[in-house]
């Protein structure tokens, strides 16, 4: 698995303020990829900070529940 890493061979590092930014814009707009683009940070790291918060991502629920009532 290969991780982001800064010039200098180091992993990137969020700060809290960074975190704090990108949740206050995930809450408005709901995209983690929208959030982390106007934020500059990398999409799949946020992606991991909102399934650890368990936070819901609608998109995938409603593709999945129109998934499952398909098979069912």
């Amino acid at each position: 698995m290969s991780r982001l890493r800064h010039s200098s061979g180091k992993k990137r590092t969020y700060t809290p303020v960074e975190r704090e930014a990108f949740f206050v814009l995930f809450e408005e707009c709901k995209s983690t990829a929208v959030a982390a683009r106007e934020l500059g940070l990398n999409p799949a790291t946020c992606a991991q900070w909102v399934r650890k918060a368990g936070l819901d991502q609608p998109r995938l629920h409603r593709w999945w529940d129109e998934r499952s009532s398909a098979e069912g």
